[in-house]
């Protein structure tokens, strides 16, 4: 008798998709930040504080609203 991995797989790979996305959104909004600061001629100093920010926070927020989805029980 097989034993049927994919069940124990799939939530795995929900996670690394959702990391993942949560990810390229964060490397995009620290990318925004830092360029919307840099046409307003803002310090390095400042514009890094920020563009780690914009980071952590847009990906904290994806990570939460993707696990809030991934994991809901579906109908």
């Amino acid at each position: 008798m097989p034993i049927d991995f994919m069940p124990i797989i799939y939530p795995f790979i929900r996670l690394a998709a959702l990391l993942l996305v949560a990810l390229v959104v964060g490397v995009f909004a620290a990318a925004y930040v830092n360029h919307r600061m840099r046409l307003m001629e803002y310090p390095d100093s400042q514009r890094r504080k920020w563009r780690t920010l914009a980071f952590e926070a847009s990906s904290l927020f994806i990570a939460v609203l993707g696990a809030i989805v991934v994991y809901l029980p579906t109908p």
